[in-house]
């Protein structure tokens, strides 16, 4: 799975799915992962992640549907890639 493809070190994520995009909790994130489906039909997802820049790419896929919830390190990747986007769009 992309999800746990070792590409770095591992760092402990929490991922929120709203609603529309809660099907991403049935996809591989390994053995250890936890997930919990929400009453508003959402998801949190926490697991080991080693692939940070498939987590950013899906995270930016998902139009603001997918929500990394900590660490502040993974988050800083999201914003920094959102930043670099916005430069191309002046």
């Amino acid at each position: 799975s992309p999800w746990t493809y070792e590409a770095a070190d591992g760092v402990r994520v929490t991922l929120d799915a709203l609603p529309s995009v809660a099907n991403v909790a049935n996809e591989d994130f390994g053995a250890a992962a936890d997930k919990k489906h929400k009453p508003d039909g959402g998801a949190t997802i926490r697991f080991l992640c080693t692939n940070p820049a498939y987590l950013v790419s899906r995270v930016l896929g998902g139009k603001g549907a997918l929500v990394v919830k900590s660490p502040d390190s993974v988050r800083a990747l999201v914003r920094d890639e959102l930043y670099r986007i916005a430069q191309l769009y002046p």
